[in-house]
């Protein structure tokens, strides 16, 4: 039992690791759904309280945060199964030759052929969503709010995986993700990216002025909420805080492995 426990941390771990990395990283972008986001956390659980299993079940909009993450970036992004016995794919069938339809027609898969397929482009296929609405974005685009009036169909979301093959961890990291991501955002009352050379693009809020500079995805600039607090996280080495107490500055620097 102990080995079975350490494997599924092991398993955990990087896959947790890089959700967590992209949602932050969407959270930067858009100032707005961060503080839809915050204002959530801080109605159910308040600035100091740690949040149980039953307030990560009931925060809708960080579930939902939670879910666009892995759709556009799930931590598997494709994966391969072995046939055991023969059997069939729905499409991708040979017929009559320039017939139109014959890549419709089931194509026969024999014993102990590899079958690869894409969670990433399965996710991004725009066949398998709604047309894009004011109340549907487009489905490269990230927007928790899809999912309020959103159910995909069975095996259209499958970040991890689905069968009696689906991940036995499932549970475990989406509490752990939930459970991180409204301690950080309890803290932190604003984030965004830092200025680099590196152009991207960036949602502002209402009012709110963009630099014309690009940002680093890989550097981030922190505030924490009841003081100033200014913090650089460079390429995964480490955290560089400057925290302000009635003009005397205290410069800590914490490891990050």
């Amino acid at each position: 039992m102990g080995l079975c426990n350490h494997l599924l941390i092991v398993l955990q771990k990087d896959t947790t690791a890089s959700t967590l990395t992209w949602l932050f990283y969407e959270l930067a972008r858009k100032p707005r759904i961060f503080n839809k986001l915050r204002t959530e956390i801080l109605t159910t659980i308040g600035l100091f309280n740690s949040p149980t299993y039953n307030d990560l079940k009931n925060m809708k909009y960080l579930k939902n945060t939670i879910s666009e993450t892995l759709r556009l970036y799930p931590t598997v992004p494709f994966n391969v199964r072995y046939t055991l016995r023969p059997s069939s794919l729905p499409q991708g069938g040979v017929g009559p030759f320039r017939d139109p339809e014959s890549k419709q027609r089931p194509i026969g898969v024999l014993p102990g052929t590899v079958v690869a397929y894409s969670t990433f482009l399965l996710h991004r296929n725009p066949a398998l969503y709604p047309a894009a609405s004011p109340t549907f974005a487009p489905v490269d685009t990230f927007s928790p709010e899809r999912w309020e009036n959103w159910i995909p169909r069975p095996w259209q979301f499958i970040p991890f995986s689905g069968g009696p093959r689906i991940c036995l961890g499932q549970n475990f990291a989406l509490t752990e993700v939930g459970y991180t991501v409204a301690r950080i955002l309890q803290r932190f009352s604003h984030i965004e990216l830092a200025a680099s050379s590196n152009a991207t693009t960036r949602e502002s809020c209402p009012g709110e002025a963009i630099s014309a500079s690009g940002v680093d995805p890989l550097s981030l600039v922190i505030t924490e909420c009841r003081k100033e607090i200014c913090g650089s996280y460079s390429r995964g080495l480490r955290w560089h805080d400057s925290v302000i107490y009635n003009n005397s500055i205290l410069s800590e620097k914490v490891g990050i492995r």
